[in-house]
């Protein structure tokens, strides 16, 4: 009956210890209901991850379009706005008219010269 009893104490004694690992363990863990959120956010993050460029694909690409921005910026700086070109081809449309007619101008002029 001794041993039974000495048996029995030293099973209680290690239900106790793991009574007290078990309650430290829970103390530090978490809930599963709190868990659901944080692993729907991963996943949507993971996703996001995977859709997303890698940061040295997407320094390049900016990269290459600051090179071109700047290479336009150049051309345009020589270019003429569209407004002025507009404005040059009808002055010059309207020279041309002019030049047409002082052109008929002087052939008449020339005709009535060797008339006289």
């Amino acid at each position: 009956m001794k041993k039974l009893q000495e048996e029995s104490e030293a099973r209680i004694g290690d239900l106790e210890s793991k009574l007290t690992e078990l309650k430290t363990r829970l103390s530090r863990s978490v809930p599963r209901k709190d868990i659901e959120p944080l692993n729907a956010k991963l996943k949507q993050l993971e996703d996001r991850l995977a859709q997303s460029l890698p940061k040295a694909e997407a320094d390049a690409a900016k990269a290459e379009l600051q090179d071109k921005i700047t290479k336009l910026e150049a051309i345009l700086v020589e270019s003429v706005p569209r407004g002025e070109a507009e404005r040059l081809a009808a002055e010059i449309q309207e020279l041309q008219e002019k030049l047409s007619a002082s052109k008929s101008e002087v052939d008449s002029l020339r005709l009535e010269v060797a008339r006289l």
